[in-house]
């Protein structure tokens, strides 16, 4: 393969790489907020700051953690993640969402994450992956 050069070091391949994941954005550089060891049955809510200033925004959740490469950046959610909220934030880079979690979630390890591209370049802007363990 290109990426390791069949078990060499693929210098050029791994600079290239690197290259790209740099141009997609910045990773953990909005700050979600939010309940850790929430009830299942309970409403819950979360906040986040340190976004970019009126951009959409999108909260999604999956069950296990890291691994989803998007547009050139590296999420902490999975490939299965799910839509939990949409809008745009605020004007300060500011917003919150809420949740009501169902009672058959108890026992489940759940990680959020809020993320926001900019509208010129492209380039996403995702949170730190918040974790959840459902009681």
């Amino acid at each position: 393969s290109d990426w390791y050069g069949y078990g060499r070091a693929n210098a050029a391949a791994a600079v290239a790489e690197a290259a790209s994941r740099a141009a997609g954005g910045a990773s953990n550089s909005i700050y979600l907020n939010g309940e850790t060891f929430p009830s299942a049955g309970s409403t819950i809510g979360f906040t986040f700051s340190q976004a970019p200033a009126t951009t959409p925004y999108y909260a999604v959740w999956s069950m296990g953690t890291f691994g989803l490469s998007y547009q050139n950046h590296l999420f902490d959610v999975n490939s299965g993640y799910q839509l939990l909220s949409n809008g745009n934030t605020s004007a300060t880079g500011t917003g919150n969402f809420g949740a009501t979690l169902p009672p058959a979630a108890a026992g489940l390890l759940v990680i959020l994450e809020v993320a926001a591209q900019d509208p010129v370049t492209g380039a996403w802007t995702d949170s730190n992956g918040h974790m959840m363990l459902i009681q």
